[in-house]
């Protein structure tokens, strides 16, 4: 899990809405649907603890797949870099070329 391991959501009222996201990596022999074990604590009104588990049904994909169902963004940065880079080596390429080519005119 990339984050806690519990979370605060609040109180609970009728019109609560309170939600909370975890973010969470499976070592590559996961398979395509897990369980995950879940727990929430809470108290009603009066202070009285009330405790209930059950377990979540999950679908886990690899990268490929959670880019193209547009659950997470493909990382562009490589390109973007490379990008740059190459218009950097261009621009001073040309300024050389310009000088060069200005003194063989003198």
């Amino acid at each position: 899990m990339l984050g806690s391991r519990s979370s605060y959501i609040g109180d609970i009222d009728s019109d609560d809405f309170d939600s909370v996201k975890f973010k969470i990596r499976f070592n590559n022999d996961a398979r395509d649907r897990v369980n995950i074990p879940v727990t929430i604590i809470y108290k009603d009104s009066v202070n009285k603890n009330y405790i209930e588990g059950f377990e979540i049904l999950v679908d886990v994909y690899d990268r490929d797949e959670a880019i193209k169902l547009g659950l997470i963004q493909k990382n562009n940065f490589g390109l973007y870099f490379g990008i740059i880079v190459g218009l950097i080596i261009v621009y001073f390429g040309y300024k050389k070329f310009r000088k060069w080519k200005n003194a063989k005119k003198s």
